[in-house]
């Protein structure tokens, strides 16, 4: 099982450059499941569980097709009360892991 997720403004230092208007949507293929305070990701393709903590199925939940990366980092911090500079890296680096794990569309 993959866990995945961490607080907000507890970013690690990397510098993700990301186009903001970027549109994501998750694959149509994978199941989601809610457990208790944590979601899971199913990715039977590939035989991974991904378990998503609040914050990450948050972000999971608007890779909708329609929301861009601005619009989920704006999302987020009017969400948590926090100010844009301070969970912009942490949204990017949780789509970015998205990515990685290949849970989002092409």
């Amino acid at each position: 099982m993959v866990a995945f997720g961490h607080e907000l403004g507890a970013s690690r230092d990397m510098a993700i450059s990301v186009n903001l208007r970027l549109v994501l949507r998750k694959r149509s293929d994978l199941t989601e499941r809610h457990v208790d305070d944590e979601a899971v990701v199913l990715d039977t393709g590939s035989g991974r569980v991904h378990q998503l903590n609040p914050t990450a199925w948050f972000i999971w939940d608007r890779c909708d097709g329609l929301s861009s990366v601005e619009e989920i980092i704006l999302a987020i911090a009017k969400a948590y009360g926090m100010e844009v500079s301070e969970v912009e890296s942490d949204v990017i680096a949780a789509l970015d892991h998205f990515r990685e794990e290949g849970l989002l569309e092409p």
